[in-house]
């Protein structure tokens, strides 16, 4: 089961990356992305809802388990209806007050054991035999999930190259547009959010009239293997003749050089 500082470190952003998608096309990604870190794969929800259901049935564990049920669903609840305003889902919102499902289940153990039972002491040992897997699960799902986040390869590169170059040089297509500035370190108005309206340089400039060695930049591109270079410039508002840029591509995005004022490569 991940706990709350291996969930801090695979957690979404805090701005949510859905815009204006439903609620309805936001909550499965949320609950999976959950469900994978603090209980593991599907067939662990057989055992756990077992485990519930017995625990509804005892008398010295039905209080504990009513109180959480309803924690719980105030706690599930309150996100979905203010996603229906701003959605909000992601899986850190939930993320925060999963691992009380281990407190949980501790309390049920307790229970379990009290009443001295045969019935007691074998749900006893599963609940915590499902501790136990559902902790390796989660240790498992989040090095996965924090493996396969992109990280912004292009930041140091801008870094290097823009430190002097004038507001409005290079061009970004941004989901979260202070991210650009807060990865490279350079001013916020070196960059331009060509899919913002009315943004100063947009829609089009041409990269010929342009002094900065960068002229753009996007990360958590959705780049086709088969992409050429000049749509990738075009997706950024730029007009460049042949060899007036370079694109330098990574995983998670591309950058673009001005060949003009760009250093040899």
């Amino acid at each position: 089961m991940c706990s709350a500082p291996c969930l801090s470190a695979v957690s979404p952003p805090a701005w949510s990356p859905w815009g204006s998608r439903p609620v309805v096309a936001i909550l499965p990604a949320a609950v999976w992305w959950l469900r994978n870190l603090e209980i593991g794969p599907g067939f662990m929800l057989a055992p756990l809802a077992g485990l519930i259901g017995f625990a509804a049935w005892r008398k010295s564990t039905r209080l504990p388990l009513s109180v959480f049920v309803l924690a719980y669903l105030l706690f599930a609840l309150l996100p979905i209806l203010i996603s229906f305003k701003t959605p909000i889902i992601v899986g850190r919102y939930w993320g925060v007050g999963a691992p009380s499902l281990a407190v949980l289940l501790a309390l049920l153990m307790r229970g379990f054991v009290l009443q001295a039972d045969r019935p007691g002491r074998l749900a006893a040992g599963l609940a915590a035999t499902f501790l136990i897997l559902a902790s390796g699960f989660g240790f498992t799902a989040a090095r996965r999930f924090a493996a396969a986040k992109l990280i912004w390869q292009g930041a140091a590169q801008v870094a290097a190259l823009a430190p002097a170059c004038s507001a409005g040089s290079i061009h970004v297509a941004a989901d979260y547009f202070p991210a650009f500035a807060l990865a490279s370190r350079l001013p916020s108005e070196t960059f331009v959010d060509v899919r913002a309206p009315g943004a100063p340089g947009a829609p089009v400039r041409r990269v010929a009239e342009m002094t900065c060695p960068v002229v753009g930049w996007r990360e958590h591109a959705e780049i086709q293997p088969d992409m050429s270079d000049d749509a990738l410039v075009a997706r950024l508002a730029l007009q460049a003749a042949p060899g007036e840029v370079m694109v330098m591509r990574h995983r998670s995005g591309y950058v673009v050089l001005n060949t003009h004022a760009a250093p040899a490569r």
